[in-house]
């Protein structure tokens, strides 16, 4: 059933992130990926971030 199980790290500027990705199958049989996304922490940046510096190379 595991095609491909992709884990992605961003280091975001003020904490880190960690995406899980992995197949999963429905109860009707079509299969579909699941997301987990963990969020590592808080940590003071003198650089710039944010939400959107944050959410968009998830998306990508």
């Amino acid at each position: 059933m595991m095609e491909k199980l992709r884990v992605r790290v961003y280091n975001v500027l003020f904490g880190d992130a960690i995406l899980v990705s992995f197949p999963d199958r429905t109860d009707g049989g079509t299969t579909v990926t699941r997301h987990v996304l963990i969020d590592v922490g808080n940590v003071p940046s003198s650089k710039p971030g944010g939400k959107d510096f944050v959410f968009q190379p998830v998306l990508e």
